[in-house]
């Protein structure tokens, strides 16, 4: 498969990759802390492969629930990532360490960082939450911040 650059980009997928949210904000639907059972059902590799296979460059929105939460998300967005592009819609609650070393940020359009405040402020996590938007951009990866309001 040849690669593609993100100005040529012609697909587009947005992946509700799963359910479970450690947040329990009061204007939101899902309420769960379980995961869809079809989370997880298969590998990285068949994953990036099912998209390989089509011989076009995907950009791949990559929402939940919180990713992150999923043990196995970063393996998926790096093995997706060698031959397409990645957003990850994110509130920042876990640690990404593990995404940071495993990741190439080139090939990442960027990291929807929802600040959900009422919850956020709640947990007394908003300057952690800064300094990983912070750690972010200095990793070489693209942020877009977002206040998350209600009502």
């Amino acid at each position: 498969m040849q690669k593609g650059t993100l100005k040529n980009i012609t697909h587009f997928s947005l992946w509700h990759f799963n359910t479970a949210c450690n947040f329990d904000c009061d204007y939101c639907f899902g309420h769960t802390k379980k995961e869809h059972p079809a989370v997880g059902r298969f590998s990285p590799d068949e994953i990036a492969r099912s998209f390989d296979e089509t011989g076009y460059t995907w950009w791949i929105g990559i929402s939940g629930g919180e990713p992150f939460l999923y043990p196995g998300l970063v393996e998926i967005v790096e093995k997706l990532s060698r031959n397409h592009f990645v957003h990850i819609d994110t509130n920042l609650s876990c640690e990404m360490e593990k995404f940071l070393d495993k990741v190439n940020p080139a090939r990442i359009v960027y990291l929807h960082c929802a600040f959900h405040a009422a919850e956020v402020e709640k947990r007394g996590k908003v300057e952690k939450f800064m300094e990983k938007v912070l750690l972010l951009r200095d990793s070489g990866f693209s942020t877009i911040l977002s206040l998350v309001t209600y009502p």
